[in-house]
């Protein structure tokens, strides 16, 4: 009989746990900032959770970057991201028509270089939108107060 690993989100508020079953732990560690944890599952790819909540997976991820497209307007040009150095968002938003700028603010250059290696696909755009995504590595709120 073979034992299921199983990752569990737990939240404190509602005292409710989530779980996936995994196959192995590809990366754990404690930045600066937050413990970064990569799973493989079976269903779903690699899975990203920061500080225990789940961030993104390779192959669901769509779900919830499609519901943020929508919110978007189709007239916007310029975009800021504050946090997102896993680049899922961005990956989709410099697809569409029209935007001319995206600038990414992450505070966690561990986030981004654990991304880079475990969501590679992410980070995978042609020179004309490469030249138009901005990454910042700072503090999202310093930022914003800068203007």
């Amino acid at each position: 009989m073979s034992i299921k690993k199983v990752y569990y989100e737990h939240d404190n508020v509602t005292c409710m746990s989530v779980g996936i079953e995994y196959e192995k732990y590809l990366h754990q560690s404690q930045s600066k900032y937050q413990k970064i944890e990569v799973i493989k599952t079976k269903l779903y790819g690699n899975a990203l959770y920061l500080d225990g909540c789940f961030m993104l997976s390779e192959k669901n991820q769509d779900y919830y970057h499609n519901e943020c497209l929508s919110l978007v307007s189709k007239s916007v040009k310029n975009i800021l991201i504050i946090g997102g150095g896993d680049f899922a968002i961005a990956a989709k938003l410099i697809k569409r028509k029209g935007i001319k700028n995206i600038t990414i603010v992450e505070i966690d250059p561990k986030v981004i270089k654990i991304s880079k290696k475990y969501f590679s696909n992410n980070f995978k755009q042609n020179k004309n939108e490469t030249k138009r995504i901005k990454l910042v590595q700072e503090d999202g709120m310093s930022f914003m107060k800068r203007g």
